[in-house]
């Protein structure tokens, strides 16, 4: 609440924190939960620093799209509706285009604030899927249809109902903090949650409590740290998320037994 409240403040902490870590040695800087929303995705304080700087969205789109693929197939899912909740953030809009052209899907819906980018989306993603029917709106009413529900927005909690969720309805929630409350998972019994965004990294402890199980990691630390073993010197996740840098930092991954 205090970061989206005065979001001058939150930058400038955020920029202090980097300049800590860079007096540290540190020779990349990874940027999580709301930290990389108040940057611009890390755009708008990459000039203040010698580190390299990453939002990690990347490898977060990339486990999405990677549990995505085992819910389906888990619940046999075909011809299904998808929604995707805050679609035009970084990581809703890769996954937006990845999965309508990987799935033959019966609709996908598009779900977001301003009338004009998700419009913008929806264009794009018809230009390579023609056939493909795609509701954009900014009503949640809409994601009723939907069999699959990912939800990908930074605002501050949600407006996610009970009665906007189908029997038998799949959240995959990949907010930090969560969209979806404790009250509707417990109402909600036929409908399944799973808490998002999450990667395993067998043998590391980091004593730390996240609040997520042991040896898992968000993935936007976990992208830092295997660009930071790969050496991978660059600003990586910035803004807008690439195909291509999903499958790379997916294959980085797998190398590291983290897939």
């Amino acid at each position: 609440e205090q970061m989206l409240k005065d979001r001058e403040l939150a930058k400038k902490k955020i920029i202090q924190a980097v300049k800590l870590a860079e007096k540290m040695g540190a020779e990349i800087t990874g940027l999580g939960a709301f930290t990389a929303s108040v940057t611009n995705g890390g755009k708008e304080i990459v000039s203040q620093t010698k580190t390299f700087i990453t939002s990690g969205n990347s490898l977060t789109a990339g486990i999405t799209i990677s549990e995505i693929d085992k819910i389906l197939k888990d619940k046999n899912f075909k011809n299904f509706r998808l929604a995707i909740i805050g679609a035009t953030t970084p990581i809703g809009s890769v996954i937006s285009k990845i999965l309508s052209s990987k799935y033959n899907l019966n609709s996908l819906i598009l779900v977001g604030k301003t009338p004009f980018h998700i419009n913008e989306l929806k264009n794009e993603i018809s230009r390579s899927n023609k056939s493909l029917t795609i509701i954009s709106t900014t009503n949640l009413d809409n994601i009723r249809m939907a069999d699959v529900i990912i939800t990908t927005t930074s605002a501050k909690g949600s407006n996610i109902q009970s009665n906007h969720l189908k029997q038998n309805a799949v959240v995959y929630d990949i907010a930090q903090p969560k969209n979806i409350s404790e009250d509707i998972i417990n109402q909600r019994k036929d409908v399944k949650f799973i808490d998002g965004g999450l990667i395993s990294t067998p043998g590391i402890n980091y004593h730390f409590n996240f609040g997520i199980p042991r040896e898992t990691a968000f993935g936007c630390l976990a992208e830092t740290m295997i660009l930071a073993a790969e050496n991978i010197q660059d600003n990586y996740s910035l803004d807008k998320i690439e195909s291509q840098k999903v499958e790379e930092i997916l294959e980085l991954a797998r190398k590291y037994n983290f897939i």
